[in-house]
């Protein structure tokens, strides 16, 4: 086989381009992204109840959704959290086991109770869950002529939808601004003089505000449709809505109630280098590309600007897509500079070109063909899979090296350059298949390994593997032809070369000459060896371990959590400190902050840096230099996290305590973060546990509600619709869609007294709901774990 290709030098170049082009090929085609896909064995169902408490989501919805999923086969464990106004069941399956198959299980299952479930709730959410899911840009869209109401609507009806067709783009996420809503705030005092309760009020706007097709009227020729429209059509219309009392009087709902076009509470909120914004997260599906995503926003981004309307500026506040390219780039460089190295080392030592040119173009030939097979088993340009060609270079290199000097032997012997590109090849035959062999057998079971761990190495193993298999392909084929055509018997030695030889003779001296004292003393140097061997045992302990070493990233979050209960406006007050700690240090760019992720009392504040190359301080030098003053910003717990926080919260040390007594592991967990924190050793605490919020829960008296003839739902009813606020109804103005929310005025529900401007409608008049019941301050749990 070998003669063939030596003495087919076309055939040879063809079957070797051949490989190399499929390989260029799947390089263009292969998605490069910062880490390998994994694919987490979970499903997660996300309830949200507005309003409710943890243990009305934990029995009312969480409950019902564990006892419908426990059915499915292959659940290894399920977890819950119930929280207020929201709920999460988390569902984790054998590795063994089709996370696409059981998510469409989990789906039906929740599905089928949905009609169990209260009415309030939002419809569940059943996704699989991706730990390293994070937004891929973020955007920020700001105006000087424009309110947040106005950003939010532009961002929410033109910009989500054309992010949103991008390929690849998952969802878009909109923080900060306001919905707009039409407000019905009603007076209670005015009420009571009307002789009407909310929730008859609440009904009656909904028994008018609705479109009904009444079906076609067929003629000869044609068919007409009849619908009857009796949707609010603008909000004077609302205002002059003629509510009817229990005794027949009528009244327009302006008499008793502020009735005007307004927007939402504050819930979320986004900021941009100290500037209120709405911004945009776009996020991108999970197996999509985050350079593709990001370049496809970023056409999208120019395409839009010049068309924002006047005074509305749309710009990109981070960007993970770059630290890909950058640290992806960086690789490539390491690759190359390995390669160009060992072509100046065989050139130093040489002095032949010929062999410095067989060394490059073999070299680089078999990494670029064993993209091919990457690309047809699925797997990305990641640091794994680069990890790995960097790895299997040092095989690569030596495979040529050796058939080189090999058939650089036997031309000094005055073979021929063909016969001894043959010869020398066949000589090395053992060798370099013992190298390779070595290769495949100790990462092809490292590629399949077990549990998620084994994801991540598959990708690692067989890249190995595909760059070993070219080496060896192009050791038997290129590498011979090319000797074969290039290889001349060497001449008188350049000075160079000569130099090489001088150095390399001193090293052979030196090595004779301590290779002999160790010989003369077997025993001695036995004993030293077996010392260190031992000794390089017991100081392993000391020796740090990590999946992934520790490297100067671009980008710093700090995560905030405030009491719960705590609002937005709070949040954001303690973030702007935060910013200010950040804004004009040294290796600083900008900083974004989003409000109310995840809850109110949540926020995120992104501090992006320059790249590592145009800053002199690395991003521990800028959290050192700043935690002592953090520590000094009160009302929250910070997290400072390091990089882009993808894949939940990367802690150094996480620690459990567990036991049967849940007052007793609230005192231990106490007593152990007050130790930490005495300690100065932790930049930064966080603890699962948080302090019971003070509620005020309705005991209704069921001797009253049967007297006055009033039912639990109906009292159940006005509480809700009173504080939170009814949103059944719907207000549609050119094709869009508002709610409309009926609640009583804040300066009621804000009141510290709230209960006695609550009455129901009984069989003998108006009764105020606290004689129906008794209210009562409590402490809730705030977070309920399953």
């Amino acid at each position: 086989m070998i003669e063939i290709f030596v003495k087919r030098p076309a055939t040879t170049v063809m079957f070797v381009l051949f490989f190399a082009l499929l390989g260029i090929v799947s390089f263009f085609n292969l998605n490069v992204e910062q880490s390998p896909r994994i694919d987490f064995p979970l499903v997660n169902v996300t309830a949200v109840y507005p309003g409710a408490s943890p243990l009305e989501v934990e029995t009312q919805i969480i409950k019902k959704i564990e006892d419908a999923v426990v059915e499915i086969s292959e659940i290894k464990k399920i977890e819950s959290r119930s929280f207020e106004s929201m709920g999460y069941v988390l569902i984790e399956f054998y590795l063994s086991a089709d996370v696409n198959n059981k998510l469409i299980e989990v789906k039906d299952k929740v599905e089928a109770i949905l009609s169990e479930l209260p009415a309030g709730i939002d419809r569940p959410i059943v996704q699989k869950v991706d730990p390293f899911a994070k937004s891929v840009v973020s955007l920020a869209l700001t105006s000087d002529k424009h309110s947040l109401t106005e950003l939010y609507e532009y961002a929410d009806n033109v910009l989500s939808n054309q992010f949103s067709k991008i390929a690849g783009v998952g969802q878009v996420e909109i923080f900060g601004g306001r919905k707009r809503q039409i407000r019905v705030e009603l007076f209670p005092d005015l009420m009571k003089q009307k002789f009407i309760s909310i929730d008859k009020v609440i009904s009656q706007i909904r028994a008018k505000n609705i479109t009904v097709p009444a079906g076609n009227i067929e003629q000869s020729t044609s068919s007409i449709t009849v619908r009857y429209e009796g949707e609010f059509a603008t909000v004077k219309e609302l205002q002059d809505f003629q509510l009817t009392t229990s005794d027949g009087n009528r009244f327009p709902l302006k008499d008793i109630a502020r009735v005007y076009d307004g927007q939402a509470d504050m819930e979320t909120g986004g900021r941009f280098n100290q500037k209120e914004v709405v911004s945009l997260s776009i996020k991108k599906i999970s197996d999509g590309n985050e350079i593709n995503v990001s370049k496809g926003i970023r056409k999208i981004l120019t395409q839009i600007q010049p068309n924002l309307p006047e005074g509305m500026k749309l710009e990109i506040a981070t960007d993970s897509s770059l630290t890909i390219q950058r640290e992806t780039k960086s690789t490539y460089i390491s690759i190359a500079i390995g390669i160009l190295l060992t072509v100046l080392v065989l050139l130093f030592f040489t002095g032949n070109w010929r062999v410095t040119l067989v060394a490059a173009l073999v070299i680089p030939i078999s990494i670029v063909s064993s993209l091919f097979l990457m690309d047809i088993s699925g797997f990305t340009i990641n640091f794994i899979t680069l990890l790995a060609v960097a790895t299997s270079l040092g095989t690569l290199i030596a495979n040529a090296i050796v058939i080189i000097e090999s058939v650089l032997e036997h031309l000094q012997k005055g073979e021929s350059s063909a016969k001894a590109a043959i010869e020398g090849t066949k000589d090395m035959i053992v060798p370099i298949m013992a190298a390779g062999g070595t290769n495949l057998v100790v990462f092809t079971p490292i590629a399949f390994m077990g549990g998620i761990i084994g994801q991540f190495m598959l990708q690692f193993g067989l890249t190995v593997v595909y760059a070993t298999i070219f080496s060896l392909m192009a050791s038997f084929s290129l590498t011979p032809m090319l000797c074969a055509l290039l290889l001349k018997p060497a001449k008188e030695k350049s000075w160079i070369v000569r130099i090489a030889d001088t150095l390399v003779q001193f090293l052979i001296r030196e090595y004779k000459f301590y290779f002999d004292i160790l010989m003369r003393y077997k025993i001695t140097t036995s004993i030293v060896m077996v010392a260190m061997f031992i000794g390089a045992f017991s100081v392993a302990g000391y020796v740090g371990n990590e999946f992934i070493p520790v490297s100067d990233k671009d980008r710093i979050e700090v995560k905030l959590t405030l009491p719960l209960g705590s609002k937005v406006e709070l949040s954001q007050e303690i973030a702007e400190k935060v910013e200010k700690l950040f804004l004009n240090k040294n290796g600083v760019d900008s900083v974004f902050t989003v409000l109310g992720e995840n809850g109110e009392q949540n926020a995120s504040v992104v501090v992006n840096l320059l790249p590592a190359a145009n800053r002199s301080v690395s991003d521990l030098d800028i959290i050192k230099e700043v935690t002592p003053q953090l520590a000094q910003v009160s009302g929250a717990e910070i997290e400072v996290v390091r990089g882009d926080g993808g894949g939940g919260r990367n802690a150094d040390i996480s620690i459990n305590v567990e036991g049967d007594d849940y007052e007793n592991m609230v005192k231990a967990s106490y007593v152990l973060m007050t130790k930490m924190k005495d300690s100065g050793y932790f930049r930064s605490l966080v603890s699962s546990y948080k302090d019971p919020k003070q509620e005020l829960s309705f005991i209704p008296d069921n001797g009253k509600l049967e007297k006055y003839g009033v039912q639990s739902q109906s009292m159940a009813s006005i509480l809700r619709s009173s504080i939170y606020g009814d949103d059944s109804n719907i207000f549609r103005q050119k094709g869009e869609e508002y709610d409309i929310v009926v609640k009583l005025a804040n300066e009621y529900v804000d009141s510290a007294d709230v209960t006695k401007d609550l009455f129901a409608i009984s069989n003998t008049g108006l009764v105020p709901v606290k004689e129906l019941g008794s209210f009562e301050y409590k402490k809730s749990i705030p977070t309920i774990f399953r």
